[in-house]
């Protein structure tokens, strides 16, 4: 009697990884065994409590497309003889895996820190993976999220300026990748750093807020602070923007950031303490004079402002004249007979930058320049005054009750005396003598006005006559004698 025998030898588990592709997919790979012929792929049904085969294959991976969100498989992989008779060892478990549907909304957007990247919730899903790539490059892994601490969002910061970058998200269980991914994914250019705002300034127009470019920017979104957030004014591809909506006497606070090309989204980070300005109104002249120190100017204060700047137009421009923090100005240098106009505008305390428009009128007037009185003469009649005509002067019409008075005047230009101090004034002088006075005469032109009348000229304070004003008298040696006025 003869007996076979024959003897089955049993080879090791093949080593199995679960995982799942960019379109869900969950492909089982496992190694391959030396003097293996074939694998059967089980997978276990927990309704039945049992192993149902798969497939048998030489190959050393498969995909298997039945899956629903939040379900866990679990995978065996035996090597088989090329009867198919099994002759390998297996996990007595197998291997596990959770399918998750796909994370979508995907967004990618640059801040201070980074690039921002985040995405709709998926349920049950305890963990994300992030990926990244570059070009044409491979999809690279730049953190996990854990959903009980960052929840729905990573932040990637190993950025370079002017890189672009695609990101995209999985589902992660146990380390492995449970669920399909967009393998397209958000895209983001980081800029590097906000735009550094230069110089913000008042105009006529509004406000113009101007800023530096950044590499690889081409639009640029423009925010002013409401209360404890940002509102867009606008966007542009240069670097100014002159916004026309202020309010003039309010303080803004404005910032810039990137857009990217199509101004779907920010391609950089932005000043989140932004730059202050208040806006101003442009002053309101309210009246020019003639002094005897030159021009005049006042102006209404103006709200928000630190400091006013002062010009004279010139030709078709405007000459700077000087900066004061007070409402008026003289100015000491007109030349007598030349009309001026001026102008206001408000600077920042530093004078570095204006804050608001100016009057493009102006307010103008004709310097007349105080008449110098060449003489003091008593004669018969009384008291007899000359004096230069200064450039641009012309003879005043009289005012009607002076004339009736005035029926023998012999000049025609408006007089002003000091008398005990006080600064008082008649028109032409008069007789008969009625009083002895020692004056001080002088002279300032006059321009009749619907209800009032229009000095452009000022009295001579210090005429050339060396007169002492505080004596009320001629002093010794002018002419040999004091000079008196009998009124």
């Amino acid at each position: 009697f003869t007996a076979e025998c024959r003897v089955r030898v049993l080879y090791p588990a093949p080593s199995v990884t679960l995982s799942c592709t960019a379109s869900g997919q969950i492909r089982i790979k496992w190694s391959k065994i030396e003097g293996v012929d074939k694998y059967a792929i089980y997978g276990y049904e927990e309704e039945k409590d049992s192993w149902r085969l798969l497939k048998r294959t030489e190959a050393s991976s498969v995909y298997w497309n039945n899956r629903v969100n939040g379900t866990a498989y679990r995978i065996r992989v035996i090597g088989l003889d090329a009867d198919l008779h099994e002759i390998s060892d297996y996990a007595e478990d197998g291997k596990k895996i959770t399918y998750y549907n796909q994370p979508v909304n995907i967004q990618a957007s640059c801040t201070e820190k980074g690039i921002r990247v985040t995405w709709d919730e998926v349920e049950s899903a305890a963990a994300y993976r992030i990926y990244y790539k570059t070009g044409d490059g491979k999809w690279t892994n730049a953190g996990t999220s854990f959903a009980q601490e960052g929840g729905t969002e990573f932040m990637f910061t190993d950025v370079s300026a002017g890189q672009t970058y695609q990101f995209t998200v999985a589902v992660l269980d146990n380390n492995t990748v449970s669920s399909a991914y967009d393998t397209i994914g958000a895209e983001a250019v980081y800029l590097a750093s906000a735009p550094p705002v230069t110089s913000v300034s008042g105009s006529n127009g509004g406000i113009k807020i101007v800023w530096s470019a950044v590499t690889g920017g081409s639009r640029y979104r423009i925010f002013y602070k409401d209360g404890s957030s940002w509102k867009k004014i606008g966007d542009t591809e240069g670097t100014s923007f002159t916004w026309a909506a202020p309010a003039a006497g309010r303080t803004y606070t404005f910032t810039v950031r990137c857009l990217n090309t199509d101004g779907s989204g920010y391609g950089g980070s932005y000043d989140q303490k932004g730059t202050a300005f208040t806006y101003t109104a442009p002053p309101s002249l309210t009246g020019t004079s003639c002094t005897e120190k030159g021009i005049k100017i006042s102006w209404a204060k103006t709200a928000g402002a630190a400091k006013y700047r002062l010009f004279r137009k010139n030709g078709s421009g405007w000459t700077q004249i000087a900066d004061t923090a007070d409402t008026s100005y003289t100015w000491t240098k007109p030349v007598s007979g030349t009309t001026y106009t001026f102008t206001v505008r408000c600077v920042s305390k530093d004078g570095s930058v204006y804050t608001g428009g100016f009057n493009s009128a102006g307010r103008s007037i004709k310097y007349i320049k105080a008449p110098a009185i060449t003489g003091l003469e008593n004669t018969k009649a009384g008291i007899k005054v000359s004096w230069e005509k200064p450039a641009g002067a012309a003879k005043p019409p009289l005012p009607q009750e002076r004339q009736r008075l005035d029926k023998d005047c012999r000049y025609d230009r408006r007089l002003l005396y000091l008398d005990r101090g006080q600064i008082r004034d008649f028109l032409y002088v008069y007789g008969p003598l009625r009083e002895q006075r020692r004056c001080i005469f002088y002279q300032r032109l006059s321009v009749r006005g619907q209800n009032h009348t229009l000095y452009t000229g000022a009295f001579d304070q210090q005429p050339d006559l060396d007169v002492q004003r505080g004596e009320d008298q001629l002093e010794k040696g002018q002419r040999g004698r004091e000079i008196q006025d009998l009124l």
